[in-house]
């Protein structure tokens, strides 16, 4: 499968909020990078490994309902790629909705995501985190 085809598949899984087909795209030992200041943003840093990718992800969804997720740009050049997501958001404490639009950028080894970076506005984030 190409690099494109399996990150479509990963967004469109992440979508429809079935994360084990997300992780199907990433190699045991990915690092997950959270690039923000830890001043800013209580979600930032790199974890290393599925697992603790699972953790981050499953702490966001422990906060946050995802009402929509679209991939709006995605270009890949041989074995990196780079994409820009939008994603409406509920916090599931207060009920307020915001949308958020990240960059996301993949390395890959094979058919496996190595590394994985994602920037997002942590001021906006942060504003509707608990």
């Amino acid at each position: 499968m190409s690099v494109r085809q399996t990150i479509v598949d990963c967004y469109d899984a992440y979508s429809a909020r079935d994360l084990k087909t997300v992780m199907d795209s990433f190699s045991e030992n990915v690092c997950y990078e959270w690039t923000a200041s830890p001043d800013h943003s209580k979600w930032c840093g790199c974890y290393d490994g599925k697992e603790r990718m699972v953790e981050r992800l499953g702490a966001l969804a422990d906060e946050f309902d995802y009402l929509e997720f679209e991939l709006i740009d995605l270009l890949v050049d041989g074995d990196k790629a780079a994409s820009r997501v939008r994603m409406k958001l509920r916090n599931k404490q207060t009920g307020k909705e915001f949308t958020n639009h990240s960059g996301h950028f993949w390395t890959f080894e094979g058919d496996k995501c190595v590394h994985f970076i994602e920037y997002y506005d942590s001021a906006l984030v942060m504003a509707h985190t608990n």
